[in-house]
């Protein structure tokens, strides 16, 4: 995957959208929320009602996680969405 650099200050919800479906299919017509914490570069997309998990499946290994309501998917958190995860937090 290319390294994305961009200043996460200017990031809005369109091009977080952008970023989230290089890595995952999203449902859009059912994204209700989008929360994006700058300080870890994660955002956190919910949708408006449960889909089925088939239909977008998270993925640990490539920072995908999905947000459940007992057994259904609502919603899913994406690690390190600009790429830049590394410049903030130095090893």
């Amino acid at each position: 995957m290319a390294q994305r650099r961009m200043n996460r200050a200017t990031l809005d919800k369109t091009r977080l959208i952008d970023l989230a479906l290089e890595r995952v299919d999203l449902p859009l017509g059912l994204i209700s929320n989008l929360e994006y914490q700058p300080d870890v570069d994660l955002l956190s997309i919910h949708f408006r009602q449960p889909i089925d998990e088939d239909l977008l499946r998270p993925d640990d290994e490539e920072g995908i996680v999905g947000i459940y309501d007992g057994e259904k998917l609502v919603g899913v958190e994406i690690l390190d969405i600009t790429g830049n995860l590394d410049a903030v937090n130095p090893r």
